[in-house]
């Protein structure tokens, strides 16, 4: 009988050490960000490869995916690759889309036009790697030794001409204001093209290794840069009459892969290392990791961001590509207690602000 009840003693203590074990594992666990918000395409969806380094939507709302192993379409429901001839590479590093109805693909072996239902490549680019296109009546596409303008002929060919610049290393490019050419480099920093030639940028403080490249809805001009641990790679460009005068933005996003830019004035980074952040003007509003996500986000590890014209943001990652609605329904945990929790109303002030009422009173 004693040892019956022992056993049945020993088993309750283990039974209530289990509970308050999880208990405290849950107390010390970073809460999970919104996780009913995110969703993901990767190689097991029918991606080429699981890294994706550009993204981009055509008129018709097809999205599309740039991977190390290809081209892919997504309509919605299936993700379906896309076989691309005329090129010795398939790895794609940059996707756009012009007002004329095209898609512009940039490979590390050169460039395709996607035009009418038809892929053409740019037999001028054949071997070149392009990593930026700047789409527009005359089309700009980016390689680290050479800037290829596509004119556009009437009868709907291209005209391409190429100037070289002497390995000046480009990798992002962006429009200024007056319809002018700003490109990013690495090792020679800002570069400006001016009458055919191209002048390094001299502004302090400067970024030398740059990875994007982006203009916000008022024209102003988003870095991002390599820098050291610790540090932001991320830069506001001012303008005044003599000049550029960048401003380092944030403390520790470290180095900056891509920048995006969405309705209301917000702007999206993603980082080689830290994940994603989201700024409002040069104030920074959240910070998205795989940890505080559950895994929404993929990885920490960031290539290229995207705005859909349904404003959910794509994130292409070495992890397959993700997408986070910030419109979309989230959790919140008003407080541990349970009756806290129990909302019988919730209202809207007039300032943006949200009141719940709970059990437990007003939050």
């Amino acid at each position: 009988m004693n040892s019956v009840h022992s056993c049945y003693l020993a088993a309750k203590i283990f039974f209530v050490l289990i509970i308050l074990f999880s208990i405290a594992e849950s107390q010390d666990a970073p809460p999970a960000q919104n996780f009913h918000q995110w969703g993901a395409v990767t190689l097991f969806n029918g991606l080429p490869s699981d890294n994706v380094r550009a993204i981009a939507q055509t008129a018709d709302g097809v999205l599309w995916f740039g991977t190390d192993g290809g081209l892919a379409r997504f309509d919605g429901r299936r993700v379906e690759a896309v076989a691309l001839a005329g090129l010795e590479s398939n790895r794609i590093l940059t996707l756009e889309t012009s007002g004329a109805g095209e898609l512009w693909i940039g490979t590390d072996a050169g460039a395709i036009r996607f035009y009418g239902g038809k892929f053409y490549p740019i037999r001028e680019t054949v071997g070149k790697p392009i990593t930026k296109i700047l789409p527009g009546e005359i089309t700009k596409l980016v390689s680290p030794d050479t800037i290829f303008s596509a004119h556009h002929n009437p009868d709907g060919s291209l005209e391409v001409v190429a100037s070289v610049s002497q390995n000046l290393q480009f990798i992002a490019a962006a429009r200024m204001n007056d319809g002018s050419l700003i490109f990013g480099s690495r090792g020679r920093g800002l570069i400006v093209e001016e009458n055919n030639t191209f002048q390094e940028v001299s502004m302090r403080p400067r970024p030398f290794f740059i990875n994007a490249l982006k203009n916000d809805a008022s024209g102003d001009l988003w870095i991002g840069a390599q820098t050291e641990k610790g540090a932001s790679g991320l830069f506001y460009v001012f303008y005044i009459k003599d000049g550029f005068r960048p401003v380092r933005v944030g403390d520790d996003l470290e180095t900056v892969t891509a920048i995006e830019t969405a309705a209301g004035g917000d702007v999206w980074v993603g980082t080689e290392k830290r994940g994603l952040f989201r700024f409002r003007g040069l104030r920074e509003l959240e910070h998205f990791t795989f940890e505080n996500t559950a895994g929404g986000l993929r990885s920490n590890k960031i290539y290229d961001l995207f705005v859909d014209r349904e404003g959910v943001l794509w994130v292409g990652t070495n992890r397959g590509a993700c997408r986070f609605d910030v419109s979309g329904p989230f959790n919140q945990t008003l407080s541990e207690d349970a009756n806290t929790n129990f909302v019988r109303t919730i209202y809207r002030a007039a300032d943006g602000q949200i009141y719940a009422g709970t059990n437990r009173g007003l939050f």
